[in-house]
């Protein structure tokens, strides 16, 4: 899920010939060096090294008790890092909540009555196209969260070594611009893949290009990056050179406290201005050098420059739906270099669900590690203090069918592993109080007071003094911030359709087949991805990949938006019926405008398996949601839920809870955020558990308190 930003096409498109293993991705130098502008004193990969676990644990006869609410990716790979630091001096047990029946943590069978088999892990969402029902007969799999992964998310690759081991090899993911791509805007037709352009003079290119100059500025023929080229410096560097220092193994503390101290004037300068204004001052400035279009001029012709922008973006997908998203949001996916993305080893990994679940299960494998996992809804967590005076995580739950009995689980530490839309309902409900007396929970109508030997002082999850505005000021940021929508509809192709005659070649010739549209037609981004289950026989088809108000604006067209989750053979159809409808158009490049023919695409998706539709839209499934994007101001939201966990290091805060998720880090959407912010969270589990002893911490996870301002007093 996300946005993808693959500025060197080109060079993309040449890695997408080469081979490259697990332990190729997770060991680059790039990956395990690049430190994220918003904590660039760390490399996170170095936090958690496969010899050192983030910290070690005092002894003790009983075992430290931590709940986890939420078994997705942040979830577990929190779990994964506590059974790292289980031992028989100390043991550590969880209790992992989650209330998805199609969770992988709680799923009882892996058969479903119905022509897809699913499987969740929070946002990681896997549907297999099984005629059979089963993964085992799947002719191919859809995944409907997240999908690829950036060569340069270093912790996603670690993490993927650590299960799977260095040899297997990964896969390419076929982004728009890295594959044959076709593009359709308005008039404007392109064909391209890397830097080879049906038109070479394309004004698409032309606008890219302009766009891409401003906002990260440029290299000579040398490859060098051009000092002052940008319009958008962080300090005195481009955006280029920003990035070759966060990637530098051995930029000095000072070096990188400087880019720390430019990189917040950049954020107190830009965070109010929009992508699409950054967009449109770009193309102002360089209006000398817009492409020329006929009947168009002036300031029109800017307008028309910057919606075609927002259709093709840097070639791998529109942004238009973002242009209302912050530009210190963009640019700090700008700053992450990569130039490519990859997909999972298909003999290990039939779905992404796999992934998460191989961390699930190593962490089991430690014998002094346990989990018990709680098949509940969460309506509250806070925190109490009980006869013996011993502060307490406490989290309140309706166990599967018994939706209205409240339960109570009591743990030393609890962490907040669910996406800010579901988080803000669970920690806002005790207030901003310091101290709630007589605090009734629960919201199915039999709300209960906590027994007596759980909790005899009420207080807030996220309390962090006596001040109501300190942890008010918390539970604000988590409701306020940004949720994406997200959209996806699906069906499965025979490979022997997905490049029949119909479809057209690019280069023309070269026998590479078009396997990815951009499209103004409603269809947003379409990809042709290669089965992981039978790649010599299907295709996972993936008919529209829409965000925010593109995905928004399907809803009222599509007769049952998105109603194809327990009614396939009505709802995924008719969505898919509706986007086949969208795509009856001339086809883009023919000149002919009587009797046009039809365009390919449309013909293509007629061609699809009948049985195997689907259509999902995060947004009506609010465990879930889309993703976080930063639209403008919120920053100082997003940045106090990413530093949250540095409480555990104040004198005088004796909090226990932590948060974890993408949507509490600066990458929303992104496995590498929600693996960033679980690593947060257990250092502030250990921390906490050692009296606020720094040492007790490896010496990388040291810097995620010392070089983070801290959350506690605010500043």
């Amino acid at each position: 899920m996300s946005v993808t930003i693959i500025k060197d096409l080109a060079r993309a498109a040449r890695e997408a010939r080469a081979s490259v293993t697990i332990g190729g991705l997770a060991d680059h130098p790039d990956a395990v060096n690049y430190r994220h502008p918003d904590s660039a004193q760390i490399s996170y990969p170095k936090v958690v090294n496969n010899v050192d676990p983030i910290g070690s644990l005092p002894p003790d006869s009983a075992a430290l008790d931590v709940g986890i609410v939420g078994a997705g990716p942040g979830g577990i790979v929190a779990l994964y890092e506590l059974s790292r630091m289980a031992t028989a001096q100390r043991r550590v047990k969880v209790t992992l909540y989650e209330r998805d029946s199609i969770n992988f943590a709680v799923q009882r069978s892996p058969a479903q009555s119905k022509a897809l088999f699913q499987t969740r892990a929070g946002r990681v969402s896997s549907y297999f196209s099984s005629p059979g029902g089963t993964p085992d007969s799947a002719n191919t799999v859809y995944e409907i969260g997240a999908m690829r992964f950036p060569s340069i998310a270093g912790l996603t690759w670690h993490y993927a070594k650590s299960v799977f081991g260095s040899d297997p090899l990964c896969n390419q993911f076929p982004n728009p611009g890295t594959v044959p791509t076709e593009f359709v805007f308005a008039n404007q037709f392109d064909r391209y893949v890397g830097n080879t352009w049906l038109d070479p003079q394309s004004p698409t290119k032309l606008v890219r290009d302009l766009v891409l100059q401003g906002l990260v500025g440029q290299v000579d023929a040398s490859g060098s990056p051009v000092p002052n080229s940008s319009l958008y410096p962080i300090g005195t560097r481009t955006a280029i050179e920003a990035s070759q220092l966060l990637m530098n193994p051995t930029a000095t503390v000072g070096a990188l406290n400087l880019f720390i101290a430019d990189w917040n004037k950049f954020i107190a300068d830009n965070d109010g201005t929009t992508l699409e204004g950054a967009v449109r001052r770009i193309l102002t400035s360089y209006q000398g050098n817009l492409p020329a279009i006929d009947g168009i001029g002036g300031g029109q012709l800017i307008s028309y420059c910057v919606e075609l922008f927002g259709r093709f973006g840097f070639g791998t997908g529109g942004f238009k739906p973002l242009f209302n998203i912050s530009l210190v949001e963009m640019m700090r996916l700008l700053l992450w270099d990569y130039s490519n993305e990859y997909t999972l080893p298909t003999e290990l990994v039939k779905g992404n669900v796999d992934f998460i679940k191989a961390i699930y299960d190593k962490a089991l494998a430690n014998p002094y590690f346990t989990c018990e996992v709680k098949h509940a809804r969460v309506s509250d967590v806070f925190m109490s203090t009980d006869l013996a005076r011993t502060t307490r995580a406490n989290v309140a739950f309706y166990p599967s069918g018994m939706p209205t009995i409240v339960e109570f689980g009591t743990h030393d530490y609890g962490i907040i592993a669910l996406p800010h839309d579901v988080a803000a309902q669970v920690v806002a409900r005790a207030g901003y109080r310091a101290d709630i007396a007589n605090y009734v929970i629960g919201d199915k109508g039999s709300a209960a007071t906590p027994p007596s030997g759980i909790a005899s002082v009420v207080a807030p999850a996220l309390q962090l003094s006596g001040m109501p505005a300190e942890t008010g000021r918390v539970v604000s940021a988590i409701g306020s911030l940004h949720m994406t929508s997200s959209s996806k509809i699906f069906s499965t192709i025979t490979e022997a359709n997905a490049t029949s005659a119909v479809v057209p070649e690019f280069p023309t010739g070269s026998g590479d087949k078009i396997s990815a549209v951009i499209s103004d037609s409603g269809l947003a981004a379409t990809y042709m991805v290669p089965s992981s289950t039978q790649p010599a026989n299907f295709r996972s088809f993936l008919v529209s990949y829409s965000w925010d108000d593109d995905s928004t604006k399907l809803q009222n067209a599509l007769a049952r938006w998105p109603e194809n989750d327990d009614n396939l053979a009505v709802g995924g159809i008719s969505m898919y019926d509706a986007m086949v409808n969208r795509t009856y158009r001339v086809n883009p490049g023919s000149g002919e405008e009587q009797s046009p023919p039809k365009w390919w695409l449309s013909t293509t998706l007629d061609q699809v398996e009948a049985p195997d539709k689907v259509s999902y839209d995060w947004t009506t499934h609010t465990t879930a949601g889309g993703f976080k994007l930063d639209m403008t101001g919120d920053y100082y939201q997003s940045n106090l839920c990413f530093r949250y966990h540095t409480h555990a290091a104040v004198d005088g805060v004796n909090n226990r809870f932590f948060l974890a998720g993408c949507s509490f880090s600066h990458l929303g959407g992104w496995l590498e955020g929600a693996f960033m912010t679980a690593i947060n969270a257990v250092a502030g589990v250990a921390l906490a558990a050692n009296n606020k002893n720094l040492n007790a911490l490896n010496q990388e996870a040291q810097k995620l308190f010392t070089s983070l301002t801290p959350i506690y007093p605010m500043r």
